[in-house]
């Protein structure tokens, strides 16, 4: 991201440590106020920021009794570090005035949403490297913001992953397997149940001539998901898994081209390195797969109280079948019950999902239902997981229901979604409070199997307090990992002063 001798105006750097240029010139911006507000215009740079956003993003909950005044003054001072007429002063807001592509956030998805409509394979694959190039470490690293830690940073990490996994999929499709085994590894070792992964890795030992190394991989799977989780391989990796044993092709002959009006989206945001349990309620989805592409699409409604970890195990589950959906995987968060916004609109989440279906640079009509009807013609005939997550009510999620078999709906919300289960065919799933044995392998695997050992009746204590809910347990046992020297049973006597997130965290 560094610019060289000859660059000009302003260029800001998020996807690592906050960097900003002017000029070519390091400007450094000291003030973790000033950082924050920055970043957060940055990434709507040539648009209007809201007061109110900007507000959340600097203080969180706790903003000062004259918020805008307080905005104000912050920003007199960002325009001495920077040039005046770069901060513009728009109704109830500002703008930041430089050209998008000198911030790295916003270039980085340009980069995306080009490879995504690349005609040719190696022009989405250079575009695809350019973009991962970008990065320098974790986005907003040194940014102080609960805003921008708890939203911005997911959705862009997200999307580096996604990024990444598509471009290690070209390389093994071209057979680009120089130093492809060793980058894997690594993807394996910080994601190991995260099956997808596993799947590349044996692909690539096998490609490399290392067939007994790519069944032992899969034998080292094998017994993860067994100790972890209790279940064994998703179908996908049984049928490589018998492939690579038979002596067969790890996978089709490679193409050399996409069709640029027909993406195949990869949007699910990563799954959590922690996942424990669930074994029945993964049974059941695995259960719902469709078969084939006849007959109408499969919805499944997964319903349950803040904090029992909806979206964990939808995401969870949808990285481990994403081979049984060749056309792709969309995601939409809808907002249904986050309190620093407003539910998504159904017409703007058909627009997301146009967007990954190739419609970004066509215009969309404006109208609910030929919107949606547009929607249903790109989906048709496709075999897509769409994932619907933090849906408010039935009314929200009904519009984007597909209108022919091949499709797998999984939507998660707080609402019991009764008009969609009585009137649209989805599958409920009620999603209850971990078991006490879940509860307790999940801080065994967030904390060591030794230091959970070492205090069993402060764990207990520790499970019961958090009402074996998913969300607190990951708030204490990250402030337990934070806080190595405290013991757990002066932590079980502070888990109600330890912020856990139950009141304002997503399921995750």
């Amino acid at each position: 991201m560094a610019p060289d001798g000859g660059s000009s105006g302003l260029r800001v750097g998020v996807l690592g440590p906050l960097a900003v240029w002017l000029d070519g010139h390091a400007v450094p911006v000291w003030s973790p106020r000033l950082r924050t507000l920055l970043a957060v215009l940055a990434l709507s740079v040539g648009e209007p920021v809201l007061y109110d956003r900007l507000a959340t993003a600097v203080w969180g909950e706790n903003q000062p009794k004259d918020a805008r005044r307080a905005l104000q003054l912050h920003v007199t001072r960002l325009r001495q570090l920077l040039r005046g007429e770069l901060i513009r002063t728009v109704p109830d807001g500002y703008v930041l005035a430089t050209k998008p592509e000198l911030v790295d956030a916003v270039r980085f998805g340009w980069l995306l949403n080009a490879a995504e409509r690349a005609a040719d394979i190696n022009v989405e694959r250079a575009m695809l490297v350019e973009a991962l190039a970008l990065w320098r470490g974790e986005p907003f690293d040194g940014v102080r913001s609960a805003w921008l830690e708890g939203v911005e940073a997911p959705r862009l990490s997200a999307r580096r992953l996604a990024a990444l996994e598509r471009r290690i999929e070209i390389d093994l499709a071209t057979r680009r397997t120089a130093g492809l085994v060793a980058e894997i590894e690594k993807l394996t070792a910080g994601y190991p149940l995260r099956e997808q992964y596993w799947g590349f890795l044996m692909t690539a030992l096998a490609y490399a001539g290392r067939r007994a190394d790519a069944l032992e991989t899969y034998q080292r799977l094998y017994r993860l998901l067994a100790e972890e989780l209790g279940i064994e391989p998703s179908r996908p990796l049984r049928e490589l898994h018998r492939r690579i044993l038979n002596g067969e092709p790890a996978s089709d002959p490679p193409t050399d081209a996409r069709v640029p009006d027909s993406p195949s989206p990869r949007q699910l945001p990563p799954t959590v390195n922690h996942f424990v349990g669930r074994g029945g309620a993964l049974a059941r989805l695995d259960a719902y797969l469709p078969a084939d592409g006849d007959g109408a699409p499969v919805t499944v409604a997964i319903t349950g109280v803040a904090g029992t970890g909806k979206t964990a195990l939808a995401v969870h589950w949808a990285h481990r079948v994403t081979g049984h959906f060749p056309d792709g995987q969309l995601y939409v968060n809808l907002r249904g019950s986050d309190p620093a916004g407003t539910p998504l609109l159904p017409a703007t989440a058909i627009r997301h999902c146009l967007d990954a279906l190739g419609m970004a640079p066509y215009p969309v009509p404006g109208d609910l239902d030929a919107r949606a009807g547009l929607y249903r013609t790109l989906v048709a005939g496709k075999r897509m997981l769409l994932v619907f997550d933090d849906a408010r009510d039935s009314h929200q999620i009904r519009p984007l229901l597909p209108g022919a078999g091949g499709c797998m709906v999984v939507v998660t919300s707080r609402d019991e979604l009764v008009g969609l289960v009585a009137h649209d065919g989805a599958r409920p799933l009620e999603l209850d409070i971990l078991t006490p044995q879940e509860a307790v392998r999940l801080l065994t695997v967030r904390l060591g199997a030794e230091r959970v050992a070492a205090e069993p009746e402060a764990v207990r204590e520790i499970v019961e307090r958090c009402g074996r809910q998913l969300v607190a347990l990951n708030g204490v046992a990250a402030h337990a990992v934070r806080h190595p020297a405290v013991r757990l049973t002066t932590l079980a006597r502070h888990v109600d002063l330890v912020p856990t997130g139950r009141a304002t965290s997503s399921d995750r």
